[in-house]
């Protein structure tokens, strides 16, 4: 059966089936230019990354897979498993699984961080308490201040510098292309 503005009245919180139409179509469209705007900053990161040369330590690839592996064991944990059992593979096939995006984080924070020194890119003081009020809003935090004890401010500040490398890419994108 087609939908009336009677319809829509009764069972959503649009005023007419117009209203609703409308409000879906801006959803699907806002969805699709974050997508397009995701996969160009990939594709944008991408090209940095293979037009680089890198020289990475096993270590920081293992510590990478040691963070996916933990948060997997977690999942495990609050389902009363072991991580093997939760997923049905071995440790080891899942730390190969892994192996390949730990190494392409690896590269793309060296990347980040060569575009950061490079550029003067850094992390003001007024920069870092800004970010620490917004997260404090997104979490519901009334002092930001707690928002260190659940995410270091290393951590922070590593995310805000590989932001600025992506926005750097991205306002130089002419250039790597």
């Amino acid at each position: 059966p087609e939908w009336t503005d009677e319809d829509v009245q009764e069972n959503t919180d649009y005023d007419s089936l117009e209203d609703m139409e409308s409000s879906i179509r801006e959803e699907l469209q806002q969805s699709a230019e974050k997508d397009a705007e995701d996969n160009w900053q990939y594709d944008l990161i991408k090209q940095v990354m293979e037009s680089s040369e890198f020289q990475i330590e096993d270590a920081d690839v293992e510590a990478y897979i040691d963070q996916m592996v933990s948060e997997y064991d977690s999942y495990a944990a609050a389902n009363g498993m072991e991580t093997e059992q939760y997923l049905g593979v071995t440790m080891e096939q899942l730390r190969e699984m892994f192996r390949e995006t730990a190494t392409f984080r690896v590269k793309m924070t060296l990347a980040f961080h060569e575009i950061a020194e490079q550029e003067g890119l850094t992390v003001s003081d007024e920069e870092y308490q800004e970010r620490l009020s917004a997260l404090a809003s997104q979490y519901g935090y009334d002092d930001p201040s707690k928002i260190e004890q659940v995410y270091s401010a290393e951590m922070i500040k590593e995310e805000m510098i590989q932001e600025k490398a992506i926005n750097f890419i991205e306002e130089n994108a002419q250039e790597i292309s």
